[in-house]
């Protein structure tokens, strides 16, 4: 068999056809776009450069840079994890495998991460032992870079006595009731500095003491407080607890971040008697929703206006060439779609008027999934649709009517997947998402989202981290 051809080839026709490379799905061990001296073997796909000009603007262009001074409506103020980029992946192959890798470097020292997923938490048969007093010591260690989220909560079914200790805009707070005589003990430091800190919360019959990192935060003294004989919650709580939580400390949230070393006087309390949606905690995270390509998605906004002017940003660091990022459909058409095919992010929209859209395609299908962050940026403008991908920006594919553009639906946003969408070539995402804008240009108010609602999440969908290995 003779060898492949070593070498340049460009302007090539096809019965008076100029082939375009730039739209080959599939060019195994040959770079588009260039030649390079290069030996092929284990070459990198080739990167982007500022050489490769977009197309003139178009009438009535739209900013794409999304910095115009507008309202903000921020869903969350974690600041992103540093983020670590790898090489390029192979022509032929992404980065990142599809089924991320195991941390070897996890210990039992790691501890455990919670908030994964709805409902995160490991549940503990009643653990309280009968002491002199009744007094009884719990102790345990966090870290975390959230602001709220409830630690550890347990409530006698019959009656209002309760313990509790969460986090409120990063302080510790511990509060207990008993005989229906509340008291709450505040921390004056955050503790949500992805460091590790101890926290230990101590309740007899009489008096009720708080600590962190060893140093005394406050005591109170509280009246004839008994043992609690029920289920003890760390991390977030059962569902059918939700309405005892919020009535009692006023808030929900599912701790997000790592548990180590849970004590009860001293002693560990080892596995727990039930567990949800914890993983052991891995430092080879960062901050995003990791969709594990199997069909979950999350539900951004339950009404979402597909109306005349709106804007859309992201992060992704896809595992796959295919996927869904976002959607807004109605039973009968797609109102909105931003999806990956063969590495192409096409873009389009549809309110009742026909179609318009704008793609994207890369010299390499592998280009997006180099795991490596790549932005994509989504607008429409009247009767256009723009779209760019790491600020290299493309003009419509098709073009609405002019005077046609008023037309407003409203359907949910959908983000890494859709519940009605069924063809299973792009309905799973895989990989990570982050950083999300929603921009509604008519009202100037964007939404961003930092870390992603819990209670609108469906399918196999990791919300606090996503892997980087």
């Amino acid at each position: 068999m003779s060898d492949s051809f070593v070498g340049c080839i460009s302007d090539v026709t096809f019965n008076g056809k100029i082939i375009n490379f730039a739209q080959l799905t599939d060019a195994p061990r040959a770079i588009i776009g260039r030649c390079t001296d290069v030996s092929l073997s284990g070459f990198n796909v080739p990167e982007f450069n500022n050489t490769m000009k977009p197309k003139p603007p178009l009438r009535d262009e739209i900013d794409m840079s999304m910095q115009a001074p507008i309202q903000q409506t921020t869903s969350s103020t974690l600041a992103p994890d540093e983020i670590t980029t790898k090489p390029s992946a192979p022509v032929g192959l992404c980065a990142l495998s599809v089924i991320p890798q195991i941390d070897t470097d996890v210990n039992k020292n790691s501890g455990f991460r919670f908030g994964n997923q709805v409902g995160s938490r490991f549940e503990y048969d009643s653990t309280m032992i009968k002491t002199k007093n009744d007094r009884n010591e719990i102790s345990l260690d966090i870290k975390t870079s959230s602001t709220d989220g409830v630690i550890f909560f347990a409530y006698q079914s019959e009656g209002t006595d309760f313990m509790a200790v969460y986090l409120n805009e990063g302080k510790v707070n511990y509060q207990l009731s008993c005989n229906s005589i509340p008291m709450t003990i505040k921390a004056q430091l955050p503790v949500n500095d992805r460091n590790w800190h101890s926290i230990n919360w101590i309740r007899s019959n009489t008096n009720a003491e708080l600590f962190v990192d060893n140093i005394p935060v406050g005591s109170s003294l509280i009246s004839d407080c008994k043992n609690m004989n029920s289920i003890y919650y760390l991390g977030g709580v059962h569902p059918t607890a939700y309405q005892k939580v919020i009535e009692y400390i006023g808030m929900n949230e599912t701790f997000i971040g790592c548990l180590r070393n849970f004590k009860v006087n001293s002693k560990d309390v080892g596995s727990p008697s039930r567990k949800h949606g914890v993983t052991k905690c891995s430092e080879k995270v960062e901050e995003g929703a990791f969709f594990h390509g199997n069909g979950g998605y999350i539900r951004l906004l339950e009404k979402f206006v597909v109306g005349k002017e709106f804007e859309i940003s992201m992060n992704i660091k896809p595992r796959s060439v295919n996927g869904i990022l976002m959607s807004a459909q109605s039973s009968k058409k797609n109102l909105l779609m931003l999806k990956m095919i063969n590495g192409t992010i096409s873009f389009s929209v549809n309110t009742g008027k026909g179609q318009i859209s704008a793609s994207f395609t890369p010299a390499s299908p592998y280009y997006l999934c180099d795991g490596m962050w790549h932005t994509i940026k989504a607008a429409k403008h009247k009767n256009i649709v723009r779209l760019g991908v790491d600020n290299m920006f493309t003009t419509p594919d098709q073009y609405g009517k002019v005077g046609t553009t008023n037309n407003t639906l409203t359907e949910s946003l959908y983000l890494g997947g859709n519940p009605i969408f069924n063809n299973r070539q792009v309905n799973g995402y895989l990989g990570c998402i982050q950083n999300v804008e929603i921009v509604n240009v008519n009202i100037h108010d964007k939404i961003i989202f930092k870390k992603f609602p819990t209670q609108i999440v469906h399918g196999n969908v990791t919300l606090s981290v996503c892997p980087t290995i």
